[in-house]
């Protein structure tokens, strides 16, 4: 089908006249025609009402001109994007990172890397650790910063541990003992991340190693949400300690926090990408990564 058909199938609708059409296009009134007379048997339905003067287009033919004028439009928006890539000398990168992370983390190494790739083109997504495993090995994304991934397609950089805590409302009257505080949950109301979630499989392993038995009283979509549901006093939660604290010294009266021993319960973080994925962002984004943020884990 000619691509230029669109355009014809216009001017018609415009000018309701086949040589003014091909005038307004500075084209010849035989080229129109045998272009509309081929695309007619091509796809066996009349697209001009040539009985009727001025001419137009039957239902089929609006409707052609209309998915023509689509594709072209597409088209044009693939061609925009492709070339604002083309403006980014150094690539583009997609970057997926735990959801409580985001803000805290890459306001410390984002800076440091757009001072050395200005151009870089980088695509930021918040992810679970769960989504994670299965989109980087298939190349859905570029490199990941959370929880530990082991996988023998990645690479994988340790970034730190981040100690968690217990957060229980100041309205439950538990009294967590510092060598183990979780044990204090047995029969209490508890606040869950729903699943798919490695960070709540952790935790819901060490229960069962230990013989906890909660009641899960809500399920949730991520440590924020729970920690709002904590301050409505409406059960206990575990988030990692710094958040713990910030909620705290923000709500004194409402919370009570309690460290969890990083013996017992901790977080490893890290960040993993395939390993094929060498390139000099990489290794720069890799070096910030092991270097700035074991400060913040």
């Amino acid at each position: 089908m000619d691509q230029r058909l669109g355009d014809f199938l216009a001017a018609i609708e415009t000018t309701g006249n086949m040589t003014k059409a091909a005038q307004s296009l500075f084209i010849t009134q035989p080229y129109i025609s045998q272009t509309i007379s081929r695309a007619e048997v091509e796809l066996q339905v009349a697209l001009i009402n040539r009985a009727h003067q001025p001419l137009t287009l039957t239902y089929a033919g609006k409707r052609v001109l209309t998915y023509l004028q689509a594709q072209h439009q597409l088209q044009e928006a693939m061609q925009q994007e492709l070339k604002q890539l083309t403006n980014h000398a150094a690539g583009s990168l997609t970057l997926a990172i735990n959801q409580p992370l985001a803000e805290e983390w890459l306001p410390q190494i984002l800076p440091a890397l757009y001072s050395q790739f200005p151009q870089l083109h980088l695509n930021v997504q918040e992810m679970t650790t769960s989504d994670a495993e299965q989109l980087l090995p298939a190349g859905k994304i570029d490199v990941f910063i959370g929880k530990a991934i082991h996988d023998n397609r990645l690479a994988y950089q340790p970034i730190g541990r981040t100690q968690l805590a217990l957060v229980v409302p100041q309205s439950i009257a538990i009294k967590p003992q510092p060598q183990q505080p979780l044990a204090a949950l047995t029969n209490q109301n508890f606040i869950r991340i729903m699943a798919p979630s490695r960070f709540q499989e952790m935790v819901d392993h060490y229960f069962q190693d230990n013989g906890i038995t909660v009641i899960n009283r809500l399920e949730v979509p991520n440590s924020h949400v729970a920690l709002a549901f904590a301050l409505a006093q409406l059960g206990s939660m575990i988030t990692g300690f710094k958040d713990a604290q910030a909620a705290q010294s923000a709500h004194p009266h409402q919370l009570q926090v309690f460290p969890i021993p990083t013996d017992q319960v901790v977080l490893d973080m890290g960040i993993s990408y395939p390993v094929h994925r060498h390139s000099a962002i990489m290794t720069k984004l890799v070096q910030l990564a092991t270097t700035i943020l074991p400060t913040l884990a």
